[in-house]
């Protein structure tokens, strides 16, 4: 049976079935090959999978995001990064990486942020120097950074999956996400000091940047409500996510008067349509991943991990691998719900804290997702910026070695990412 299902998916996957067909496909195929499984636990799951009242904050986070971004934000958060950073060596390339920090605190996803981003930074960076190859590797470096700054919808989805407050994981983002900022921005320098990459742009005035402030303040305030009202007891992460909502449309409809009804029901039906595609693939891991542990899957796997080492770090390092391999051709919803039912058990067994581990799992996932040439946000990028993959590819070794180190820096540190929740009680 879990043969069936491995080769099934494989070949779904291979001919180019989307992620959550591939699934539902294999476990029909499973359970029609086996004869211990009734057909009507597929359907079954694929409602139970999704059932789950964290899973409300997708929509709303979702829609939140939306929001802010049809809202002209991404320009005025790119401003005010500017007048920040901008004189820095490496100029528009620092701006990249402070406004992906700023971006991904409203929109919640990664391959949101890479497109708004994308094309807004894309353009500029190329004005002010940078070769086509060398920007769109920086860009979707800071993009892969971003899915540690909260909120984050793989978080949301983690947390409910392994049973971790998402609270806690979107406080012990903060840290690792501004390790890898700090990284990159001290990448960004080096290279633009020894002539690889262009200079900075002149220093903004004390009243340029409080021009700039005051145009990017309200969406500034957003993941300040958030995260004020979550530490403070005041609400729940999925309360929080429709506080979002309701504030992204004050901010887009009195403030900046850029929301209309026409636009916001474009802005539902979207969200609509991308909640339906996530919760199928929530629904459809389930099922799949129910076949996996009536085969007694996650079992063999510790067995075997634990019998190669009992090494915590062994398998820390081996987990990671296995997320950046199928966060890169799977993107990272997907994996998650894969592989933590499986390496999850194993880890507890081995006496590693549950939040690192789901923390790492995110953070591999980011990573992977701009592992060349099958990652998904490099594809998005370069698709947005018709910058050939070859090019792109070989500019963005230095920038995933860098990410590669943070990570190793999270596995070998654990208070890089336990230290804020455990400081908070979380």
């Amino acid at each position: 049976m879990i043969i069936s299902l491995c080769v099934g998916f494989l070949v779904c996957i291979l001919v180019g079935v989307p992620i959550a067909f591939s699934m539902i496909i294999a476990s029909v195929i499973a359970v029609l090959a086996g004869d211990s499984l009734p057909l009507p636990l597929i359907a079954q799951r694929l409602g139970s999978g999704i059932d789950n009242f964290t899973y409300l904050a997708i929509p709303l986070f979702i829609l939140a995001g939306s929001i802010m971004e049809r809202s002209a934000i991404s320009v005025r958060l790119v401003g005010f990064a500017k007048s920040l950073v901008g004189h820095l060596k490496g100029g528009m390339g620092q701006v990249v990486i402070v406004s992906e920090i700023f971006f991904s605190g409203i929109s919640g996803a990664s391959l949101s942020d890479a497109s708004a981003i994308g094309s807004i930074m894309f353009p500029t960076l190329k004005k002010a120097g940078y070769d086509p190859a060398k920007a769109v590797a920086l860009i979707s470096a800071a993009c892969a950074m971003g899915i540690l700054i909260p909120p984050c919808l793989t978080m949301v989805v983690l947390g409910a999956l392994a049973g971790v407050s998402v609270s806690a994981l979107f406080v012990a983002g903060f840290i690792p996400g501004f390790l890898m900022a700090i990284a990159l921005m001290v990448s960004v320098y080096f290279q633009s000091k020894n002539g690889s990459l262009p200079p900075g742009e002149k220093k903004a005035t004390r009243q340029e940047i409080l021009s700039s402030f005051k145009g990017a303040m309200f969406p500034l305030l957003l993941p300040i409500i958030i995260f004020g009202g979550i530490l403070g007891g005041v609400f729940s992460p999925t309360e929080a996510a429709a506080v979002a909502v309701v504030y992204a449309l004050f901010v887009a409809t009195f403030i900046y008067r850029e929301m209309s009804f026409k636009l916001l029901y474009t802005l539902l039906i979207d969200t609509a349509i991308t909640t339906g595609a996530i919760g199928l693939i929530l629904g459809a891991a389930s099922a799949f991943s129910a076949i996996l542990s009536f085969g007694g899957v996650p079992d063999q796997v510790a067995e075997f991990i634990t019998g190669f080492s009992s090494n915590p770090l062994v398998f820390l390092i081996a987990a990671n691998l296995v997320f950046l391999f199928f966060g890169a051709i799977l993107d990272g919803i997907p994996a998650l719900l894969l592989f933590v039912p499986i390496l999850l058990p194993v880890a507890k067994t081995l006496g590693i804290d549950t939040l690192h581990f789901a923390l790492m799992s995110v953070a591999s996932l980011g990573v992977g997702l701009v592992v060349p040439p099958i990652g998904i946000l490099v594809l998005v990028v370069c698709s947005i910026t018709k910058t050939p993959l070859g090019d792109v590819s070989k500019a963005m070794m230095p920038y995933l070695g860098i990410l590669m180190l943070c990570l190793l820096a999270m596995i070998l540190f654990p208070p890089i990412i336990l230290f804020l929740p455990h400081h908070f009680g979380l």
